[in-house]
């Protein structure tokens, strides 16, 4: 499985809804900005934070944002859109 984003692309950030169809509120503070991907990591189901997504293994990406340089760590790969 390859990362679906490379680094220093823009992406946007988009709502991440959990298994039980609320928006994730670790990710509500960064939805609709936009950055570039810094990093990636590879990371297997068993190591989601977020268990009720039942994840198959899955890329997240650190993001660093347009508006002030901040980074939007973690961000899993269905939580993105290209810009």
């Amino acid at each position: 499985m390859d990362p679906k984003y490379a680094l220093g692309q823009r992406v946007k950030i988009i709502t991440l809804i959990d298994g039980y169809g609320r928006p994730d509120p670790r990710q509500t503070k960064w939805v609709g900005r936009t950055g570039r991907v810094v990093k990636f990591y590879y990371v297997s189901a068993v190591e989601v934070w977020e268990k009720t997504l039942n994840p198959p293994d899955v890329y997240c990406y650190d993001i660093r944002l347009d508006d002030g340089g901040d980074i939007a760590p973690g961000i899993p790969e269905v939580g993105l859109e290209p810009e």
